[in-house]
């Protein structure tokens, strides 16, 4: 086995916890890395490989089918190049009802992502061996997990209502390198939907980056988001790739 597939393999170990089985998780666009990226795991029972393979690498692809693979999502990224024309102070702009968010909203954000990703298709919700309600709970940790890790150059964009002042969507912002941001996370609440949150989420974000000095910003999404590529493509956002999500047991090879 090539000692740099075998490194590209990393264990997973919050969702291996939550999830109670080992899960492992790779990068293949040859068929050579599917068949190393497999065998890196399959002396481990039960292990979940999860492998994120190009679109363009249809051979690749079939090659994860044939070793038991199955879809579980389309991943695409949309990237735009930010304006880095400002420096100083980043700000959130002059919309009272968004901020960044605080220790204190921890548990309102956890309870917001519950009731988003309850309906969630994709990943972790489409793979029939693992139990939905735990699938929902992930997406509550990784909410809570983002809140406590939150900083003032990567923070969490938390929008109020501005009528009773609860939090009807979040989008968290992650500094990935000193010239890169990305979003890890982002949910509006299905009551709140159409009413421009998640846009002004985004531009929000989007405004950060630029004050922040960054030159790129990434946003990634399940292909049949139409909702959400629609609104980042508003922004000028470009798609750039697209990746299968296959989901490969240990056991059902």
């Amino acid at each position: 086995m090539s000692g740099d597939i075998a490194s590209s393999v990393q264990s997973r170990p919050l969702e291996s916890a939550h999830f109670g089985v080992p899960i492992f998780g790779a990068q293949a666009d040859s068929v050579q890395s599917v068949l190393e990226a497999c065998a890196h795991v399959s002396g481990t029972p039960g292990a979940l490989l999860v492998l994120r393979v190009p679109c363009a690498s249809m051979d690749a692809a079939q090659a994860a089918e044939f070793r038991g693979g199955r879809i579980c999502d389309v991943l695409l990224t949309l990237t735009r190049a930010t304006a880095a024309t400002e420096t100083g102070q980043p700000k959130f702009g002059n919309v009272p009802c968004i901020a960044a968010a605080e220790p204190k909203d921890q548990d309102e954000l956890v309870q917001l992502a519950g009731v988003a990703f309850s309906s969630f298709v994709g990943h972790w919700h489409t793979d029939r061996r693992i139990d939905r309600r735990l699938a929902d709970r992930l997406y509550q940790r990784w909410a809570s997990d983002l809140v406590r890790e939150s900083s003032p150059t990567s923070p969490v964009l938390i929008s109020r209502d501005e009528h009773n002042g609860e939090i009807i969507g979040f989008l968290a912002l992650r500094r990935a390198s000193e010239a890169h941001f990305d979003v890890p996370l982002t949910a509006v609440h299905p009551l709140a939907k159409a009413r421009g949150i998640f846009t002004a989420l985004l531009r929000h974000a989007v405004s950060f980056a630029d004050v922040s000095g960054a030159t790129r910003f990434d946003y990634e999404t399940q292909i049949q988001n139409v909702g959400a590529v629609r609104a980042v493509s508003r922004l000028g956002f470009a798609p750039e790739s697209a990746r299968f999500t296959f989901h490969i047991w240990s056991d059902e090879r």
